[in-house]
């Protein structure tokens, strides 16, 4: 028998906001701006936010690595 967490891709998983804050070492505020300016996309169930796992690592992709001048 298979158990639901194999039947889930790694990424599928939710995280829940925290998790999320210490994931990418952020501040609460600044997760807050990503989601208001559609950065990360979040979902609130049971009014509490979690975020798709594949999303966060998308947005860490996405973010522009500064040039040393």
């Amino acid at each position: 028998m298979v158990s639901t967490m194999e039947k889930i891709g790694e990424d599928e998983i939710l995280l829940d906001f925290g998790e999320v804050t210490e994931y990418l070492r952020i501040s609460r505020v600044t997760l807050y701006r990503f989601i208001n300016e559609g950065e990360l996309q979040g979902y609130k169930i049971g009014g509490k936010w979690v975020f798709k796992k594949r999303d966060v690592q998308n947005l860490v992709r996405e973010v522009p690595v500064p040039s040393k001048n």
